[in-house]
Parts: C-alpha cells; sequence; structure tokens
C-alpha cells in the first residue's frame, strides 16, 4: 500500500487513467489482504479450537492457507512492481533519462 499511495502520488497528474488504474490496484490488494486476515482469524470453528483442538472442530489445512497467501502476494507484487513502468515510458524525457528512471524504479524488485 505504501508504493501504491506513492505511485498515486506521484502520477496522479499525468492521466484520470492513471488514477483509476492506482485506486482500482490499491481497493484489490486492500480486498487481499483484509481476506487473507479474515481467513487466518476464522481458520477453524470455533476459533479457539485452532490453539486448544477439541473433538468436531473443523479447520482449514495450514499448508493449503500458506500456499495460496503465498502465491497470491507474488501476484499482488509482481503487479505494484510493474504498474509505474508503462508512464514511465511515456515521460517527455531523454532516452537516457528515461532508462535511468525506469531503472530507479525497478529497484523496487530487490
Amino acid at each position: 500500500m505504501t508504493f501504491l499511495s506513492q505511485f498515486y502520488r506521484i502520477f496522479r497528474h499525468t492521466s484520470k487513467t492513471a488514477i483509476w488504474v492506482f485506486s482500482g490496484v490499491s481497493l484489490f490488494v486492500g480486498c487481499w489482504a483484509l481476506s487473507q486476515l479474515l481467513i487466518a482469524i476464522f481458520n477453524c470453528d470455533p476459533v479457539a479450537a485452532y490453539w486448544d483442538p477439541t473433538p468436531g472442530a473443523i479447520c482449514i489445512g495450514n499448508h493449503p492457507f500458506w500456499e495460496v497467501n503465498a502465491a497470491g502476494n507474488i501476484v499482488t507484487d509482481v503487479l505494484i512492481l510493474t504498474l509505474p513502468i508503462p508512464m514511465l515510458k511515456r515521460l517527455n524525457l531523454p532516452k537516457r533519462q528515461r532508462h535511468i528512471l525506469i531503472g530507479i524504479f525497478s529497484l523496487g524488485v530487490l
């Protein structure tokens, strides 16, 4: 969300499309984070069965949850990191400066 807020601040004057894209991705990432939080909290029915196993309790397996969570986080990370590249390509800068700026933005991958 920090990267998205920063990108929104930088690119909000470029176009209305940029505002819609950053707002949509922010909404998607927020909903993803909320869904993962709710799944983690309500992993078992009843909730107390997570730390105190009781007969008849129903729990989601941890490994499938971790794998889905990791896959979703990777997708959102790649989406966030590639989001500003098309807008940087359209900047009215000399080619060398534009490539350096794209390289600086790409350092977020590290």
